[in-house]
């Protein structure tokens, strides 16, 4: 797993055409950031890739990272990278394009944030069996 961390605002041409946003379900409103969501910005330009049903859950992978991690999801990317609410970058694995595996790295990544801690115990605490 390739995972740095830089504080970096993203880039205006982050996206290939057409730009497929799947939005947040949730924002969070008790943080002091001007951002309430992440951007997650991944090679994957399959929108149905992420209703993949995540390992020991019911619920797809982008129901998780949408709803549990307070995450959009910009699929057609030309890398596969996270930015915090903070504005900070964390650069994924480039060299998997498959669904669940680009899950378990972000949730992986959020869950070592301050406040992402308290999401993945929120998320394990209602699916207690999930793979990660």
């Amino acid at each position: 797993m390739n995972i740095g961390c830089t504080n970096s605002s993203e880039p205006d041409n982050y996206i290939n055409e057409p730009k497929v946003i799947l939005d947040a379900l949730r924002e969070r409103s008790d943080v002091g950031f001007k951002n309430k969501t992440r951007n997650y910005y991944t090679l994957i330009n399959d929108s149905l890739l992420f209703e993949t049903i995540f390992p020991g859950t019911e619920i797809s992978c982008g129901y998780i990272l949408r709803f549990y991690f307070y995450t959009n999801i910009y699929l057609s990317a030309n890398s596969n990278e996270l930015f915090s609410m903070d504005g900070s970058k964390f650069v994924l694995s480039n060299s998997s394009k498959d669904v669940i595996i680009l899950t378990r790295e972000v949730i992986a990544v959020i869950g070592g944030m301050l406040m992402g801690t308290n999401e993945l115990e929120k998320f394990l605490a209602d699916y207690p069996d999930a793979r990660l």
